[in-house]
């Protein structure tokens, strides 16, 4: 296949995958395992990873600026409504994020070794199912988490480093306990994702810098199928959330890693 037509199919998986709660990291793993050598895995993982980066600042952009802003101080002492309640998701992102990385810095190392490992994969695949299955009978304690519920999700969050575990099925699953509306618990999601995802990707770029310039205009097809798409399935994500019908991904993620589970014991 074309590397170019393969690097945008990639993408097209990666921005579906990446918030679509399915684990876009245990697809592309599945695919360098069922077909080794066809690319450089973590490469491809984080740099298709900079479209759905992209598309997260795009669509939440209003947000992400107020949580900006409000690192800033007023030159008045009054601080608006908004201002406090920017401040106060500011603190909880990075309470989260840091739970996030001291769970996912140690299991790094045990994520490379599974992706080498599809039944491994199929297992948290089968693990994001069930849980997803569960946020049908989730009732939320609060409004809005507060520091504990930010432990909470980031415990999760570093969790879903390991392939087949989504982290956007992950986190929304652990911000249903603490959020009514349910779209503010998708938008806790994918902010509290955005300092993880932007440290993996310049940490892996570094990395990674040599084979990035070999393949540079290969990998920006990639990257802009991924970001086109990831802003589809952020849109498609808040509306089956709110409806309260994110255990549908179950019936796929279930018998997916079920299947993956039976084909790599026993054929």
């Amino acid at each position: 296949m074309n590397e170019t037509l393969y690097s945008i199919l990639l993408g097209i998986l990666q921005g579906l995958t990446e918030f679509l709660p399915v684990s876009s990291s245990g697809h592309l793993a599945l695919i360098e395992a069922f077909y080794p050598g066809k690319s450089n895995f973590f490469m491809l993982n984080v740099l298709l990873h900079s479209g759905t980066l992209g598309a997260i600042i795009f669509y939440y952009r209003k947000e992400i600026f107020e949580i900006i802003s409000s690192l800033f101080p007023e030159k008045e002492n009054y601080l608006p409504a908004k201002k406090i309640e920017a401040r106060k998701n500011t603190v909880l992102i990075l309470i989260c994020d840091t739970v996030t990385i001291l769970i996912a810095f140690p299991l790094r190392n045990y994520a490379e070794k599974f992706t080498a490992h599809p039944a491994s994969i199929g297992l948290f695949l089968l693990l994001t199912g069930i849980l997803l299955l569960l946020t049908r009978y989730i009732f939320p304690y609060s409004k809005t988490p507060d520091a504990k519920g930010a432990m909470f999700i980031g415990f999760f969050q570093g969790l879903s480093v390991l392939p087949g575990l989504s982290r956007s099925g992950l986190t929304i699953f652990s911000a249903l306990f603490f959020y009514k509306e349910k779209k503010e618990a998708v938008k806790f999601s994918f902010l509290a994702g955005l300092p993880v995802i932007l440290g993996a990707f310049f940490f892996e770029t570094i990395k990674e810098w040599d084979n990035i310039q070999k393949n540079l205009w290969v990998l920006i097809s990639g990257i802009f199928s991924s970001f086109v798409f990831g802003l589809i399935s952020i849109v498609l994500l808040e509306k089956i959330t709110e409806k309260k019908n994110l255990f549908w991904f179950s019936f796929y993620l279930i018998p997916a890693g079920i299947i993956i589970i039976v084909i790599k014991m026993f054929f």
